[in-house]
């Protein structure tokens, strides 16, 4: 891979920082420990001491997931994350 990105494997072909041989391209990546139940926007968390760990990489997210662009989509076209 070339040089100038952090090397994180992505297999989220939708996302704007997908690169080809599924690898992100973002600059920076953000992860949390959050889920959305259900595919609808709904976050469930625990909000107490320690609730910051996962136990299984199925309890994560990238947060610096940005939706792809469609095919013919001008900028500022796309919905913003979390909307």
């Amino acid at each position: 891979m070339a040089s100038g990105y952090p090397e994180v494997k992505c297999y989220v072909d939708s996302c704007h920082y997908w690169q080809k041989n599924n690898y992100c391209r973002a600059d920076a990546i953000e992860v949390d420990n959050r889920w959305i139940m259900g595919g609808n926007d709904m976050e469930i968390g625990v909000l107490s001491e320690g609730s910051s760990e996962a136990a299984a990489s199925e309890g994560t997210c990238c947060r610096t997931f940005k939706p792809r662009k469609k095919q013919g989509e001008k900028e500022g076209d796309e919905e913003e994350p979390g909307r």
